[in-house]
């Protein structure tokens, strides 16, 4: 259930940020949950981050930022919202690792999904938000949203978290600015900047270099107390 909150709270936030700011920044500040797990891992679990790994989260932090800061935008309010989704999000990484210990794949993204769907739907009710007046091309997109976006993508990242640290998820999710702008160029027209180029490319090198620490960590150091590669 209190994945299911965090979820909910992340998916709230973010929608929202969406009609107050740009694609591009509002999914730029939504994924700059991998400085929120950091912290927050070492702080509540005190779980053990290599340094490699904390240097590739500054480097896509600052990529990030960087992106933000030179995108023009004024829409504070809706960076606020999207920045709030980051935090919710990352707390729903680390309760997920946790539940991951406990439970397969399945079950918890059941559970997970189930009450995020449903605290969604009340949190509606209780604005007074119509649920049916959507057409039907509406609902389609929504289906096909809900599949692939929640079902396949949130589905995966969960699964993963049995065998990588928060920090290395999250650093796998700024995928998403890069492959968001991408696909609101194509679909929206809304072409990337040198700006958000530059930026982009500090990302990536700063995921690659995740990648370098996670696989260093799970081949030098023994695995963890419970088994888990870090």
């Amino acid at each position: 259930m209190l994945a299911g909150a965090f979820l909910a709270v992340h998916l709230a936030l973010w929608v929202t940020s969406l009609s107050m700011t740009s694609v591009l920044s509002s999914l730029v500040f939504v994924t700059m949950n991998p400085l929120f797990v950091a912290v927050l891992d070492l702080v509540l679990f005190r779980e053990r981050t290599s340094r490699l790994l904390w240097v590739a989260v500054a480097i896509v932090t600052a990529g990030g930022v960087f992106i933000g800061i030179q995108s023009g935008t004024t829409a504070n309010a809706g960076n606020l919202f999207a920045l709030g989704g980051a935090l919710a999000e990352s707390l729903y990484l680390i309760v997920g690792r946790r539940a991951s210990r406990e439970m397969d794949p399945v079950s918890y993204n059941v559970g997970a999904f189930g009450w995020a769907a449903l605290l969604m739907g009340l949190v509606c009710v209780a604005a007074g938000k119509p649920l049916l007046s959507l057409t039907g091309r509406s609902f389609l997109w929504l289906a096909l949203t809900a599949v692939l976006g929640q079902t396949v993508g949130h589905g995966l990242v969960n699964a993963s978290l049995k065998s990588f640290q928060p920090q290395f998820v999250a650093l796998m999710l700024l995928w998403e600015p890069i492959l968001g702008s991408l696909l609101a160029f194509l679909v929206l027209g809304d072409r990337p900047g040198p700006a958000e180029l530059a930026g982009g490319a500090v990302i990536l090198a700063g995921l690659a270099l995740g990648i370098v620490s996670s696989r260093r960590s799970a081949v030098e150091a023994p695995a963890g107390a419970e088994g888990q590669p870090l």
